[in-house]
């Protein structure tokens, strides 16, 4: 894709500030290139870790 037509998808500058940044991260993540990792504990583990019961967990 050429860069002119990375340029412009709408006549919103913010609409397209938005797809060039988009266009922008998917390539970085083809390449592998990773700003920040995101670890998330699963709930069943951090429930059990407080030792509640299910029920008394969702209150």
């Amino acid at each position: 894709m050429s860069q002119k037509k990375l340029n412009k998808f709408s006549v919103d500058d913010e609409i397209n500030q938005f797809c060039e940044d988009l266009i922008s991260s998917v390539r970085q993540m083809k390449q592998g290139k990773v700003e920040r990792k995101t670890f998330v504990v699963p709930i069943v583990e951090t429930r059990k870790k407080t030792g509640l019961t299910q029920e008394d967990f969702v209150k």
